[in-house]
């Protein structure tokens, strides 16, 4: 491919994918907002609002496992999925592809979907620049630092077993009696007795009823 026509189909979905971060705002925007709580919506209400954006772009986007490990975390054992991501345009023009990679508890064959449903919704974040509402930024942080919350990979973590779980953010947040995940204290997260333990007990008590 010569510099010419990468500049001119590099251009065309360029110029789509501008548009297609448009519209998505728009839908999120006409959906009550619900992005400012990214990390927490299902994959389905996910695509729900972003698949027309790319649909009426000319977009799509081809999602492969690459590679899945089982490694140990904390002496519990853990899945290591990578993924690889092209972004095509009805022009025939592509992206190069890119790698991501998401860490999940192996706790049942639901690892394999929420470590999926989270790599595709980081990687639509980051290419469409979707709004996600956390508070990352220090000026804009009001907690009390006095009490220690949980980290932001236990933030993901959270979120991937929320979603295996079946359950929904505000059930959660109520029984954290917290506004947002990030808000949640460490020791009620990690105790034995803790929010952590709850959502595994939940996945094998489906795994249990599948079953």
């Amino acid at each position: 491919m010569t510099a010419s026509t990468e500049k001119k189909g590099g251009s065309k979905l360029v110029q789509a994918i501008i548009k297609t971060s448009l519209d998505i705002g728009k839908l999120a925007k006409a959906d009550h907002n619900k992005f400012d709580k990214y990390n927490f919506v299902s994959i389905d209400k996910f695509l729900e609002a972003t698949g027309p954006a790319l649909a009426s772009n000319g977009l799509i986007i081809q999602m492969e496992e690459d590679e899945c490990e089982r490694i140990e975390r904390g002496g519990k054992p853990w899945l290591k999925f990578s993924y690889e991501f092209t972004v095509m345009h009805s022009s025939g023009e592509s992206l190069p592809s890119c790698r991501r990679t998401v860490h999940v508890p192996f706790t049942g064959p639901q690892s394999t979907g929420s470590a999926q449903s989270y790599a595709l919704k980081q990687f639509m974040r980051g290419l469409f620049q979707i709004t996600t509402g956390d508070k990352d930024d220090a000026d804009f942080n009001q907690s009390d630092n006095s009490i220690e919350t949980v980290t932001s990979e236990e933030v993901d973590e959270i979120a991937a077993l929320i979603d295996e779980a079946g359950l929904t953010d505000e059930y959660v947040l109520k029984r954290a009696r917290a506004k947002a995940f990030s808000e949640i204290s460490a020791s009620l997260y990690r105790s034995k007795s803790g929010m952590r333990n709850f959502l595994l007990e939940t996945i094998e008590s489906k795994e249990e009823e599948v079953a």
